[in-house]
Order: structure tokens, then sequence, then C-alpha cells
């Protein structure tokens, strides 16, 4: 071996014993704020870039394979005024038709670029828009940048095409590999006019997306959890995509379980806080590198709360006891976004407020302040209570300044599910709502029988497919069934359920 070979051998062995990173090329470009940006293609030392963004809150920004930048959205940042979102290449110019998308100043995630997983340099933009009094057009949009044209800078060929029609939509959105590694899901959160009030409130609804390489398919619609309190909220998966956390402006925090190979959630556990004082706002989540810890902001106004909860110190169905893990991390600075970045840790953004709590909307150009021109860092993620090391003012912008956002990027690189054999399944009905239903299946694992009990009077179909979504076996049940699975090869098998009324799925394993 060469002195070169051996030299880059060990960089990479340097990097990859580094306790918290996370090789992530395509998310190693962020873009945010006023005119900032970080870089983060040597996790050992990123360095702040700059960028020609100027973003409140949404913006999504991503690299190729190689680390190399591409292309990033955002709203143009405006006070009081419904500008639409545009989309900008590699070299910071509004790219070909890459104008008039639409949505519009988030505070959280309205948008996120998903690749098309047929590997044909063309990309996904999704949106919503819940642009409230401004008179624009609502829902859920998708829009196609192909980087094929124009010496691969890029096009906008297929702009704000309307997925969902509802009047308005949570502004958060969130993607998640599938467990085959190549395809997407995609979720979002419908709103609804409260008949009593006239406002609007959340849902326990959900829309999940699957992108496969030749659609995007009819959504699963899944009723699951608590939050029906706010029309803000903030989407945020684990490393390894298999729990989901949603906190929303009305300081309620849920926690679930996900499945990468259905695309549904389960075990929804409400997150409380102990803090209870006049502003109990929950603004964001992340999860540390080893998903053994959540981290949570509160509070809008002085003084702000970072939150460190144990996620694994209880048994998830008893997860509500986590709240006596809580852990004041910090307080103090206003608060924006947290995420886990590529290096392993963990960066919070901070707006700029005065004295009586007014925030700058943009910023006045005299406006420089350490608040608004440093990150907080979390240094150590994974270690319990304040030895996390949380720096306020842990990463400087170079000059530049920060709002609330932080680029809305998933784990582009997150792999297959280990030893698992799940790959699409598009045959199973559009519509799941199915937390009034219980479905339970047992034993689980199963040898020769299983028994399928629901609260339903009707009789049902049920549907057994395996991970490749072929059926293998159906037929029809009532309330507490028990069938033979005797003839199944052993593995991991899904049971769909349904009748005109309700309809529900859920998965057994076959010793």
């Amino acid at each position: 071996m060469s002195i070169l070979s051996r030299f880059f051998l060990g960089i990479l062995c340097i990097v990859l014993l580094m306790p918290n990173a996370v090789a992530q090329n395509r998310s190693s470009i962020w873009i945010f704020g006023d005119s900032a940006g970080i870089d983060f293609s040597n996790v050992l030392n990123p360095v702040p870039i700059i960028s020609n963004c100027q973003s409140r809150g949404t913006v999504a920004s991503i690299a190729d394979s190689a680390g190399d930048f591409l292309f990033y959205t955002s709203p143009k940042l405006r006070a009081g005024t419904a500008k639409q979102g545009k989309v900008y290449n590699r070299q910071f110019h509004l790219m070909d038709n890459g104008d008039s998308l639409q949505y519009v100043h988030g505070i959280y995630n309205s948008a996120i670029i998903i690749p098309n997983p047929a590997g044909n340099n063309q990309y996904y933009i999704f949106n919503v828009n819940s642009n409230v009094g401004l008179g624009s057009v609502n829902g859920l949009f998708y829009s196609v940048v192909d980087l094929n044209y124009n010496n691969g800078l890029g096009k906008v060929t297929t702009k704000n095409q309307h997925l969902i029609t509802t009047d308005y939509m949570t502004d958060a959105m969130a993607a998640v590999k599938h467990g085959n590694g190549r395809d997407w899901w995609v979720l979002c959160k419908p709103l609804y006019i409260d008949t009593l009030t006239g406002g609007l409130i959340s849902s326990d609804t959900f829309y999940i997306y699957l992108v496969t390489p030749d659609s995007i398919h009819t959504p699963v619609k899944q009723c699951i959890g608590y939050n029906k309190a706010s029309w803000l909220g903030n989407f945020t998966f684990s490393s390894d995509g298999s729990k989901f956390n949603f906190v929303c402006y009305s300081g309620l925090s849920e926690i679930m379980d996900f499945d990468r190979c259905t695309g549904t959630m389960s075990n929804a556990n409400i997150i409380t806080d102990s803090l209870w004082n006049m502003d109990n706002s929950f603004i964001g989540s992340a999860f540390s590198p080893n998903d053994s810890l959540l981290y949570i902001i509160k509070g809008v106004y002085y003084p702000f709360y970072l939150l460190q909860y144990d996620i694994y110190s209880q048994d998830m169905d008893t997860i509500a006891q986590i709240t006596g893990t809580q852990t004041v991390v910090n307080r103090g600075r206003s608060p924006g976004h947290i995420r886990l970045a590529p290096d392993g840790k963990i960066y919070m953004t901070a707006s700029y407020t005065d004295t009586l709590g007014y925030l700058y909307f943009p910023y006045a150009d005299s406006c420089y302040f350490p608040e608004n021109m440093y990150l907080g860092v979390i240094n150590n993620p994974n270690v319990k209570g304040v030895g996390c090391n949380f720096n306020n003012f842990g990463f400087y912008l170079g000059g530049k300044r920060t709002y609330w956002g932080l680029p809305n990027n998933p784990d582009y690189e997150l792999g297959a599910l280990a030893g698992s054999g799940c790959d699409t399944i598009t045959n199973l009905t559009p519509e799941l709502c199915c937390r009034d239903l219980h479905l339970k299946i047992f034993p689980n694992p199963a040898n020769e029988t299983i028994t399928i009990k629901f609260n339903h009077k009707n009789v049902a179909d049920y549907t057994v497919f395996d991970t490749h979504g072929r059926i293998v076996q159906q037929g029809k049940i009532n309330d507490n069934s028990s069938i033979s699975v005797k003839q199944l090869p052993q593995g991991m098998y899904f049971v769909f359920v349904s009748n005109n009324e309700i309809s529900c799925n859920s998965k057994f394993i076959k010793k």
C-alpha cells in the first residue's frame, strides 16, 4: 500500500471513528437565514459560507453524492407580504423557470427536496402553502427540478402541481427513506376549520406519500395521535427512521413508531413539559445521533428552554413517564430551529429580539448582534444532562445572520433496513384511519395461528401480504378470529383488515 493510500485510509478511519459524525454528503451544504450557510464537506472543520438566501424560516438545500452544492429553494424574505417561493442554482442565481412556487416564508418547514428514486438527475420539491388571509392558493404542491438542463445548472420543468386541495396545511413537512433504501415517504398534515370558533386547528390526520421511480402514489391517510391544538408544527425523524416526533406551538409533543416498510405510524404517546410557565410553545425538536435522547426547544419569548428527554429510559408504551427525565440544558436567547448536522452535532438558530421581545423581520441593515450572528451548538448530543455541552454561541456565521430556520433536509444517505426484505408496497388502501379500530395481532411472533382482534361488530375482510407486496392469504373474520399461518414461511407479514366503514393494517412475524 502506498503512502498516499495509507494517508487517505487514515483520514477515513478518523472520520468513521468520530463519536457523532454521520456521512451525509447530500446534506453537506446548508443554506439559510440572511445570506448564511455552512459547508460540512469536512466534518472535522465545518466552515461558514456566503449565500444569497433571505429567509425567515422555510428553506431546503441539497448537494450531490460527492457533497457539491446543487440548488436550494426558499421564499424571498419580505415582511407582511405573500412572496412566493423560488429555486436558486449552484451559482446562487434564479434557476430557469424557478420563480413563483406556491409557498411563502413559513416559520417551520414548508418545503423539502427529494431526489427522484429513478436516479435520473431529477428532483422533487414538495411544498405546503397555508398563507392565511393573504389570498394565495393553499394545499400541498410539488415541482420537478431537472439538472440535465443548462449544463447542470438545472431547470424547473414541472411547477406547482396540486396534490392536496385542502384549504390549509400545517407549516411542517418531513421525509424519510423507505425500508428498501431507494424510495421515499413524504409526510404532511392538514388543517381544518374549528366549527365552534371558526379558527384553524390541526387534526390527528397525516397524509403520507410514497415516492417511487415511476410515480408519486396516492397517499395513505392515517389518523393517529392527539394533536388537535395548533396549526404550527415541526416534524422530526430519528436517525434510523423508526421514530417520529411532532411538536407544535400549543406546547404538545408526540412521539410514535414509524414503519419504513408500510409508511404507517403506531404507538403514539405524549411527552409533556414540567416547566409550566406563561409560554408553553414547543418550537422544534431533534434526536441525538444514537436516537437515545430527544431535544425540544420551548418558548418564543424570554426565557426560552432547551430541554432534553431520555426517550429510552422508559418503555415506549409508558413514554408519558419520560417527562420525569426532563433536563434543562439551557435557558436564555430567543430560539429558532434545531437540527442534527452531518458532523454529528446539533445546531440551533436564534433570532434577535429587543428588550420588549420584538422580532425584527426583516432585520435592519444595522441589526447585527451575537444572537443573530451565531448558532447554538450541542457538541456532545449523545450525553445525558448538561454533559451534552451546549454552547449558546458555538458557531460563527462569518458575519452573516440567522432568523429561525435551518434547511429542512432529510437523511439522504439512510440505507435499507438491515436484514429486511421489505420492498415497495403500493396495493394497500389509500385511506387508513384505524386509531379507533384498536387492531391487535397476537401472539407475535407466531408459530401456527394468529388471533386478529378489533373492536368492530361487523365482519371484515383480511388480506396477508408478504414483504414484496404479494397476497399470500385472505378471507373474512369477525372481531376476534383465529387464522392459521402454519403454511407460511418464516418472515415478516402485513395484515390488512377492512370493511365498508374502516380499514387498518398491522404486521406480525412468523417464526
